[in-house]
């Protein structure tokens, strides 16, 4: 890679231990003790660039490789790069204030993936390209993908750039965020392709699932492309209440999702938007933003979009053959609203907004039975 120069430290020591001398025939009878200690490689001058594009450069970087399960040390910053495509089957565990690179065209799956206790902190960068890839999947039942242990909390996590996946454990661990019974820290988002998934009544991002405490932890969204869905009936992003109830009955940001709603903090805004989780044909879809603060000038908007469209109409698919399907219309008022459509916006002049999207055929039903589709909400501040 370009600007890298690879130093590895190598020592080896060999001892040789005089056992026993047979007088008899003269022989010497010796055993040779071999012991081998391998550094890990570090690499000088690495570049990076945080989140508004700006370039740095770390004077000094331990690479990760298949055995690198400790990164950092109490108390203490360290830097590390993913400088090639290496695999970590074991769960890594973050110590002090962790510095992770991941260069570019360069990847990191981290088989059971990556904890980061309370205390600690891993901050995740990119190069210039942003090519560089972080894959952490908890195969521990009970943690998160990037975040928590069962039952504890998580530290702080703050991810720059990168293209990063994270899927919690098969019990409750977030994708990112607390395990099993388990809170967090903060999270905070400033760039990258974030994809975080939840497998089990946790969230993609924020608490674990039966959260028995909380510690006032925060996300922070300033930037970013961000796809975090939480297990059945879970929000995306979500976090405790201060009551220390589980992730099912708090709050989401940008998903879809049911319970109660509270607020995230995105750049220097504040708001709140509910959208239901489920609507049937022929009844309304309710869409809400309250508590409303955003920059002079800016608006919230919510749009809508979907995979499943023929010729430019919305379409559910028969449950037993996708190749059947019925056209449906999304209608405001009397405007029908296509995929790309504005379907709520609030200025920053007010702190609230609805609106009810009436949801009619477009199309006769050949076969009984149950069709279904899915649309996706998107908000933005702009």
């Amino acid at each position: 890679m370009k600007g890298i120069k690879r130093t590895a430290i190598i020592f080896c020591a060999m001892a040789a231990a005089l056992t026993a001398v047979n007088t008899a025939n003269g022989s010497l009878l010796t055993d040779i003790g071999l012991s081998v200690s391998v550094s890990a490689a570090t690499v000088s001058d690495i570049s990076y660039v945080d989140a508004a594009g700006e370039s740095h450069t770390s004077e000094s970087c331990t690479v990760v490789e298949n055995n690198s399960t400790t990164w950092g040390t109490n108390n203490a910053e360290t830097w590390y790069v993913v400088n090639s495509s290496v695999t970590v089957s074991r769960r890594i565990t973050v110590k002090g204030t962790v510095n992770l690179i991941l260069a570019d065209n360069c990847s990191l799956t981290a088989s059971n993936g990556i904890n980061v206790p309370q205390g600690s902190t891993l901050i995740i960068w990119q190069q210039e390209n942003g090519s560089g890839s972080l894959n952490a999947a908890a195969s521990s039942s009970n943690y998160a993908g990037i975040g928590g242990n069962g039952n504890d909390t998580a530290g702080t996590i703050v991810i720059n750039g990168g293209n990063i996946t994270a899927r919690g454990g098969s019990s409750g661990g977030a994708g990112i965020g607390g395990g099993w019974y388990g809170d967090f820290t903060k999270i905070e988002i400033n760039g990258g392709n974030i994809t975080a998934v939840s497998e089990n009544y946790a969230a993609g991002i924020g608490a674990g699932r039966f959260l028995n405490k909380d510690v006032g932890a925060k996300i922070i969204i300033n930037g970013g492309t961000i796809d975090a869905h939480g297990g059945p009936g879970v929000l995306g992003v979500s976090k405790a209440d201060n009551v220390g109830n589980s992730a099912y009955y708090n709050w989401y940001y940008n998903l879809p999702g049911g319970g109660y709603a509270d607020t995230v903090i995105v750049n220097d805004t504040v708001f709140t938007v509910i959208i239901p989780e489920n609507v049937e044909i022929g009844s309304s879809c309710d869409i809400s933003a309250a508590g409303v603060s955003i920059s002079s000038g800016k608006t919230l908007k919510v749009t809508v979009s979907s995979d499943d469209i023929i010729d430019n109409s919305f379409i559910m698919k028969y449950e037993t053959d996708n190749d059947i399907s019925l056209k449906y219309k999304l209608i405001d008022g009397d405007v029908e609203k296509k995929s790309g459509d504005t379907v709520l916006a609030v200025s920053s002049t007010e702190t609230g907004g609805s609106s009810s999207l009436s949801t009619e055929l477009d199309d006769t039903p050949i076969y009984s039975g149950r069709y279904t589709g899915k649309l996706t909400f998107n908000i933005t501040v702009e």
